[in-house]
């Protein structure tokens, strides 16, 4: 579990960046089946699911699947950055600028939401397009990581 407080500000007109600052509101986003050990030593944001994933030139990559519990301004990127993994193509976060990715690589495959009078709804959409497009220049690091990336992606056409 990712656990840390964000404080969001707006940076210019309109553009609002979130930090982990101890006076932020209470964000949580969750990681649970396989996680990373720089993820394991601070805990508190769910992951999911990680594959890891090597470039043409042997930069390392890491797929990653996240369950919010709170939703907050940018908090998946604030998060991630936090602990010196910014998402792919997020300069904004500190991102490097040669990333692969076109945009910053962040979807949304699942959203759930609880009514009380109706229950759970959820929808799925699967990766497509450019962020799709920049899978398929990485290659998986193991099996393993390939078995990850396939059921990532189970909804891909």
């Amino acid at each position: 579990m990712l656990d840390f407080p964000l404080q969001t500000s707006e940076i210019a007109p309109g553009i609002y960046q979130s930090r982990v600052d101890q006076t932020g509101q209470s964000a949580l986003t969750e990681a649970t089946q396989t996680t990373t050990h720089r993820l394991e030593e601070h805990g508190m944001e769910e992951v999911l699911d990680v594959a890891h994933l090597m470039d043409s030139g042997k930069e390392a990559w890491s797929l990653v699947a996240l369950k919010l519990h709170t939703g907050r301004t940018h908090q998946i990127r604030a998060h991630c950055s936090h602990l010196g993994h910014p998402l792919a193509g997020d300069e904004a976060y500190g991102a490097s600028p040669s990333s692969p990715s076109p945009r910053v690589f962040l979807h949304a495959f699942r959203l759930e939401i609880k009514i009380e009078t109706v229950g759970a709804i959820a929808r799925e959409c699967p990766l497509l397009g450019d962020l799709l497009e920049v899978l398929q220049h990485l290659q998986p690091a193991s099996s393993s990581d390939h078995l990850q990336m396939l059921r990532a992606l189970h909804a891909a056409p």
